[in-house]
């Protein structure tokens, strides 16, 4: 690997590490959230059912009504052109 090689890769690596360290200061800010609407309910499990909140179960719901199925899609991915 040449000198110009191996700075890319410290600096690509550098790049991934910053993601890396945003994304976990983000699940952490969720997890906060979740405890402290936990210990607002007095709730110490979950379900997948019991929405945190009800502003947020609609919120879920209105882009749910958004969203639209995608086109069905023609599988031609096995045939081959013979030339």
């Amino acid at each position: 690997m040449s000198q110009n090689e191996i700075i890319s890769k410290i600096e690509q690596l550098k790049e991934w590490e910053a993601i890396l360290e945003e994304a976990q200061a983000e699940a952490e800010a969720i997890r906060d959230c979740i405890k402290a609407q936990m210990l607002e309910e007095e709730t110490e499990e979950l379900s997948e059912e019991d929405p945190i909140d009800e502003d947020e179960e609609e919120l879920v719901e209105d882009e749910e009504e958004e969203l639209e199925p995608l086109p069905e899609e023609d599988d031609d991915s096995d045939e081959f052109i013979d030339d």
